[in-house]
């Protein structure tokens, strides 16, 4: 994993820019179906596409989906991650370990992983902002800050990229993208992760009906 140390005080504002650059420059080429993109499916109204990646490395996911509810809205539920409890079976917990001011944190997220897997944990640095009149991002990458120590009860993975971007298409509607690249590390071949990859973008879905319906219909368990 390459290391990524947490932004100091004086520049993170310019290393958030950076990063929000980096990540939309990736939404353009998923949307353009630039440089190695392709749609492969669409299922339970989530467009789902990726970008094959060389022999041994992971590859980069993306999905889309409308959702009958106000940019506004859907940002705010996905800035809040106890969403996670409604749409991700294993989210354990988090903490915010760190903040620098309401748009940039640092969290640390656990993950209770399937036997025989040791569980997961992520320290991730999170830009969570508006960005235009009509868009907004929920952005998080791996950092090594120490600011969460590791554990021997999970395994340190890597957040490559990840985010969403909501983009308002009428008052009360919007388009939600996500992109995805991440590594679970220990000792889960990569072969096997890319595999399993390409539905990850279906927790579009889950967040879809977490907005519309209301937590109380749509539970972890489901």
């Amino acid at each position: 994993m390459e290391e990524r140390t947490v932004p100091d005080l004086d520049n993170f504002d310019q290393i958030s820019d950076e990063q929000l650059e980096f990540f939309l420059s990736i939404v353009d080429q998923a949307e353009n179906h630039d440089n190695g993109w392709a749609d492969i499916k669409t299922k339970k109204g989530v467009l789902i596409s990726r970008k094959e990646s060389p022999f041994g490395c992971l590859d980069l996911l993306s999905g889309k989906v409308s959702i009958n509810a106000s940019a506004q809205q859907v940002f705010d539920t996905i800035h809040d991650p106890n969403h996670l409890l409604y749409v991700d079976k294993y989210y354990m917990g988090h903490d915010i370990v760190h903040e620098f001011d309401d748009a940039h944190t640092v969290v640390h997220y656990r993950y209770k992983f399937p036997f025989p897997c040791d569980n997961r944990d992520f320290e991730v640095f999170e830009i969570n902002k508006q960005i235009s009149d009509d868009q907004y991002v929920a952005i998080a990458t791996s950092i090594v800050g120490g600011y969460a120590p590791t554990s021997s009860k999970f395994v340190r993975g890597d957040l490559m990229v990840s985010g969403y971007i909501v983009t308002s298409t009428g008052k009360d509607t919007c388009e939600l993208q996500t992109l995805m690249q991440c590594d679970p590390r220990g000792m889960l071949p990569t072969a096997l992760v890319n595999m399993d990859a390409p539905d990850a973008p279906l927790v579009l879905f889950k967040i879809k009906n977490y907005v519309e319906t209301g937590a109380k219909y749509y539970n972890k368990k489901k």
